[in-house]
């Protein structure tokens, strides 16, 4: 996110030379086209990629597909959080599949329960033709394994279909 929050600013920079350029010795109508989008270009670039804990915490309510601390004799959990508070992707629905299979979906600030056979299953986000790498969980019987799905970078839709969200375990 470093490298590209600084080649964001270089963009700038360079926009804002082009633009005096254009002021100076050409069009001004060129000028000024180049001074708006810079303008809009850096707070865009910063409001999209800014995480929750910049905002300030928020916090969403908990949908259970099922109460995971009823789980069923000989079976495994695994919780999917979403954390509220990215504005990318906040009015989407990620759908969430197990082993292949669309199991629901996960909208922000909401977790989806799921109650699955003890053993190593294959757990992956989706969003339209993108979404995240395939992991892997052992669930034991009994214990619920907690991951949460957030989106990936502004540019993965443009350079790796399986980075446009990120799934990883979480602690909570």
């Amino acid at each position: 996110m470093k490298v590209i929050g600084n080649f964001v600013i270089f963009a700038a920079v360079l926009g804002i030379g082009v633009a005096v350029y254009f002021f100076v010795t050409g069009p001004a109508a060129v000028g000024w086209f180049l001074a708006v989008l810079v303008v809009l270009l850096l707070p865009s670039y910063l409001l999209v990629t800014r995480t929750p804990r910049q905002f300030g915490k928020r916090t969403g309510d908990h949908v259970a597909a099922q109460d995971p601390q009823s789980l069923a004799e000989g079976r495994g959990g695994i919780r999917v959080h979403r954390p509220a508070g990215y504005y990318v992707n906040a009015v989407r629905t990620y759908k969430i599949l197990v082993d292949g299979e669309e199991v629901g979906s996960v909208r922000p600030g909401r977790s989806l329960d799921l109650q699955v056979e003890p053993g190593r299953h294959v757990v992956r986000g989706s969003l339209d033709w993108g979404g995240s790498q395939d992991l892997s969980v052992d669930v034991a019987a009994g214990e619920t394994v907690m991951l949460a799905v957030l989106p990936g970078p502004p540019t993965a839709a443009f350079s790796k279909p399986n980075g446009v969200l990120e799934l990883k375990l979480s602690s909570t």
